[in-house]
């Protein structure tokens, strides 16, 4: 593959004097406090709670939230801004911030106004820890897989039956959407840790990302009353249109985060004075690039999603198949720049390569991506352009 896009480059997006402040105050904990949990969380399956609060008291998870229900300056770019801080340092944190985010988004476009007074500030500062169920929805959405749940009518709301095997920042206490097939279509509901009749296993072992409190879910008619039904049958499909883009699009903080940690790596590793680390197929000057075109490619299309000017469905598809090969590639340039030693255990180059898996591999996956821009184009071979 080349090194550097073969798109023209796009101007870089304006900067935001609020936004760069809170960036910097979220650089100083993530190297204040994040860099000493990395290890234990990707060693040790730690779950970093503590961290968790504490960036939403320092930074906050509602840059796309309206400010009336709790939301702070910045949209969609502080939301990637945020995560690609926490992902430079370890993307298990970054897709922690993710799926929290996630749930604050669903909520935002929501037409449940109560639901959002109730529930928005406290996801937004952190009080109130979230997650994203909405893996087996994409994938449903996609033709991948049927609906994994099942709601039935009951009074005041529905009850619902199924099993959703990985959904993760589910500590004691959390919230998080849920969608379920229904005899009139779809709907999404929150459901809540704790709940009647929902029982959580620990899923894993994990080769990366264990500590992000994943969890195998079995409802067996769970109660989910009315006031907890974020999009219903009525209005699911203009609801699932309005959020889609952002959700996915959102995702490319993990994957830019991860890449200038890559580069951090090799840049500390690669000398002159060995001569055949400029033959390893990934340099530092053309992952510096396509970086660079990938951020501000993420970045337009994120500003563009908070003025209400989206572009086409497929760019955003397209910006996070290339930020996901963008991700296998610098993590494994990591690795072979380092060499023998990137080859132990518990060198980092081995933990940026599970991690850049995991975002080839988090829904939607490089392959989900691929069939669904093919499918779009009609040709039979959509692999991004790099």
């Amino acid at each position: 593959m080349a090194e550097a896009q073969n798109h023209a480059s796009p101007a870089d997006p304006v900067p935001n004097a609020r936004l760069e402040e809170a960036a910097a105050r979220l650089r100083r904990l993530v190297a204040e406090v994040l860099s000493g949990l990395t290890r234990k969380i990707d060693e040790d399956g730690h779950y970093p709670e503590n961290f968790l609060r504490a960036y939403g008291r320092d930074y906050g998870f509602g840059h796309a939230v309206d400010p009336g229900y709790g939301g702070q300056p910045g949209g969609l770019v502080g939301v990637i801004t945020g995560m690609e801080a926490c992902s430079e340092e370890c993307v298990s944190t970054g897709f922690l911030v993710w799926c929290q985010t996630s749930c604050a988004w669903y909520l935002q476009k929501s037409g449940n106004a109560a639901l959002k007074r109730s529930l928005l500030p406290a996801i937004c500062s952190g009080e109130q820890l979230a997650g994203t169920g909405l893996s087996n929805l994409l994938k449903a959405r996609s033709q991948i897989e049927p609906l994994r749940l099942r709601a039935t009518q009951a009074p005041g709301g529905y009850r619902l039956l199924g099993t959703l095997p990985w959904i993760s920042n589910l500590a004691p206490g959390a919230v998080f959407a849920v969608g379920a097939a229904t005899n009139d279509g779809t709907l999404l509901a929150l459901a809540r840790v704790g709940a009647p009749g929902l029982a959580l296993t620990r899923a894993g072992p994990f080769c990366g990302l264990d500590g992000t409190s994943t969890m195998s879910c079995r409802f067996d008619n769970v109660f989910v009353g009315r006031g907890d039904i974020i999009a219903d049958e009525a209005e699911f499909d203009s609801f699932f249109a309005r959020m889609r883009a952002g959700l996915i699009l959102a995702q490319m903080g993990m994957a830019l985060g991860l890449t200038q940690g890559a580069l951090t790596l090799i840049e500390e590793a690669r000398s002159l004075a060995r001569p055949t680390d400029t033959f390893v197929q990934h340099q530092p000057d053309g992952l510096r690039e396509r970086l660079r075109v990938a951020r501000a490619d993420t970045l337009t299309a994120a500003q563009a999603l908070d003025v209400g000017a989206p572009p086409p469905f497929t760019e955003i598809l397209a910006i996070r198949a290339r930020g996901a090969v963008l991700a296998l590639d610098s993590a494994q340039g990591a690795l072979l720049h380092c060499g023998a030693r990137g080859y132990l255990e518990r060198h980092p180059a081995q933990r940026r390569l599970r991690e850049a898996y995991f975002i080839a591999i988090v829904t939607p996956a490089l392959k989900h991506l691929c069939r669904d821009l093919a499918r779009d184009a009609g040709a039979r071979d959509a692999t991004p352009a790099v």
